[in-house]
């Protein structure tokens, strides 16, 4: 076995954006627990590299792809929680280089969270919440606050776009954003869901920003002054990957089929 020598902030493993679910019915929560399990194992173990766990669990044709996905969003984690802190750290620094790392590592972990948010839309009932926050604090060398706060963040997402495409009326198809459309690279920034909407010329595309609320209330909607509309999650929706927020009781913003 080879010495692990990893880059601190190099990006993990890459897979497709878009996850899609396992047809492989016969996987239970426990079988997740066993992969999570061995992946973790492995990560602590200094006798292997990044490289080696990752054919063994994330690119082996013996694993079902819900599986490797999960490895895959482990492996990442271990790399990504480095990346969050140095982004935090960089947060009110000034001046080109600074500029320029932000820049680099931004794209990192927005990728990570987009395979993370795919993981859980695509296996809420194999999953829970609270041991994913345990493997992915146990995966970044138990930095605690970021797991907690990052699954928060993730779940939020998946819970509004469940409850868009199946609780508003009117819409088309609703998506995630893509890495470009999350970072803002055409200007708008906070892109996390997408939905297409029927208009009186045809149709458009509108962006969600999710936020999860502190005090537990849902806030309802608004939008910016460039169409961007912020939807505020209550927070006790994260407690399980099936618990979809209500929409039901607040008015959405009928601009957007304009």
């Amino acid at each position: 076995m080879t010495e692990r020598t990893p880059n601190e902030f190099s990006e993990p493993t890459a897979l497709a954006d878009f996850v899609a679910p396992d047809t492989a019915a016969q996987l239970t929560e426990q079988n997740f627990r066993t992969q999570a399990d061995d992946v973790l194992d492995a990560l602590e173990n200094p006798r292997f590299s990044i490289q080696e766990i990752t054919k063994e669990y994330v690119f082996s044709d013996e694993n079902a792809p819900a599986l490797s996905n999960l490895a895959d969003v482990l492996v990442s984690a271990s790399q990504i929680a480095k990346v969050s802190r140095r982004l935090d750290g960089l947060a009110d620094v000034r001046g080109k280089d600074a500029y320029d790392e932000k820049r680099a590592l931004k794209p990192v972990a927005a990728r990570f969270n987009g395979k993370l948010r795919n993981l859980i839309y695509a296996n809420p009932d194999r999953l829970q919440r609270a041991d994913l926050t345990d493997w992915l604090a146990r995966a970044s060398g138990w930095d605690e606050t970021w797991a907690e706060r990052t699954v928060r963040g993730v779940a939020a997402e998946v819970a509004a776009r469940r409850e868009l495409e199946t609780e508003v009326p009117g819409i088309l198809y609703v998506r995630f954003s893509t890495t470009e459309e999350d970072l803002g690279s055409n200007g708008s920034k906070g892109k996390d869901v997408i939905a297409v909407v029927p208009t009186e010329r045809g149709t458009r595309e509108v962006a969600f920003d999710i936020k999860s609320s502190e005090n537990g209330t849902h806030g309802g909607f608004s939008i910016s002054k460039d169409g961007l509309i912020l939807a505020i999650l209550p927070e006790h929706i994260n407690e399980g990957f099936c618990i979809r927020p209500d929409f039901r009781g607040h008015v959405f913003p009928q601009a957007v089929f304009r």
